[in-house]
């Protein structure tokens, strides 16, 4: 079985909280589908070291605190049909500062947006999202409420 851990990072907007998503590259399983950032965990990972690496190593992401529980965790499979526990961490970035980046860049070439609630709702998203949507919601939801 595979470990993956993903991170649910929200930011504040005039509309409203906003979810990061990547679109998964034409060439990976799911491809063209819109994902939270993250993935697979290494021999001697912890959860969060995985993410801190993942989203530095992918879109260039300095991470200040990653929650000390996930938002969801559970059994979703790739499309080649082996088994995927993944876990959803809440993720807050840095401020942006002269040697940080709160500001994600597709370094594999990934689609990327920050989308609202509705919008995020109606996006084609792997199984992984589709399975927390609920979580990944009400999460954005006590966001908005409490930031």
């Amino acid at each position: 079985m595979i470990e993956a851990v993903s991170a649910v990072i929200v930011r504040k907007s005039a509309d409203g909280p906003r979810l990061l998503l990547q679109q998964r590259p034409p060439t990976k399983d799911y491809a063209l589908r819109w994902e939270c950032p993250g993935g697979k965990t290494e021999p001697n990972d912890s959860h969060h070291s995985a993410l801190r690496r993942e989203l530095l190593e992918e879109l260039g992401l300095a991470v200040e605190q990653i929650g000390e529980a996930s938002i969801w965790c559970g059994h979703v499979n790739s499309e080649a049909g082996s088994e995927i526990f993944l876990l959803m961490y809440p993720v807050r970035l840095f401020p942006s500062a002269p040697s940080l980046s709160s500001d994600p860049l597709p370094k594999e070439g990934q689609g990327l947006g920050w989308f609202t609630e509705g919008e995020a709702g109606g996006l084609v998203s792997t199984p992984g999202n589709v399975a927390a949507w609920r979580y990944i919601r009400d999460y954005m939801r006590w966001f908005g409420r409490n930031t």
